[in-house]
């Protein structure tokens, strides 16, 4: 994000323009809630400010979760903290459990966090800034293969030790990585980019 600060005008217009009904902006380095008035007419703005862990440097992490206000009533914020919010999202018949997470490369708490939802919520989704890159990883069953949709594309290739550590958290459950895995992201596209490079740490599970 360089912190949700230095977003300009044309950063908010460009998200309303995808007409989100729900959105999460993570690593926002915020303390105060810096939100665009029309996000605030539009959307109801949970948020989590950054924080530091001395009295010098800069403060780290914080979000900024939007839901669209016809959507509000099916929506019931189930738990909060530093690293993610997960929400209860109720239409019809449909009942999901959907975690937005950040969680840092120096967070020690990656294994437990994952594991931890996906032992409470057999039908749940995860999406956010997890700093884990799996290449082409995909663990699919039989009915993927039947159904010739098994192969998930990636335009980063490389594992890094959090993306093995996720991989093994992955493997004989049926959750899927659908990054890369969806008509909307069939070439599996970076999500990060600087001067540095280019990856794929943002994973929706």
């Amino acid at each position: 994000m360089e912190g949700i600060n230095n977003k300009t005008a044309i950063f908010y217009e460009d998200l309303l323009q995808h007409s989100p009904d729900i959105f999460f902006l993570c690593e926002t380095w915020h303390t105060k809630q810096p939100i665009h008035s029309q996000l605030k007419n539009n959307f109801k703005i949970t948020e989590q400010p950054a924080t530091r862990t001395s009295d010098r440097g800069r403060f780290k992490g914080g979000y900024i979760l939007g839901i669209a206000k016809n959507l509000e009533k099916n929506v019931n914020i189930m738990n909060q903290n530093n690293e993610c919010i997960t929400i209860k999202l109720e239409i019809g018949n449909l009942n999901n459990i959907v975690t937005f997470m950040y969680l840092s490369p120096a967070a020690n708490s990656f294994k437990d966090t994952i594991k931890n939802f996906l032992d409470q919520h057999k039908n749940g989704i995860i999406i956010g800034d997890l700093n884990a890159r799996v290449g082409h990883y995909q663990n699919y069953d039989i009915s993927d293969l039947a159904n010739n949709n098994i192969k998930r594309e990636s335009k980063d290739i490389k594992i890094n030790s959090r993306g093995r550590e996720l991989m093994k958290i992955l493997n004989g459950t049926d959750f899927k990585i659908l990054t890369g895995y969806t008509e909307s992201d069939v070439e599996g596209e970076f999500t990060f980019c600087n001067t540095n490079g280019s990856s794929v740490i943002d994973l929706c599970i």
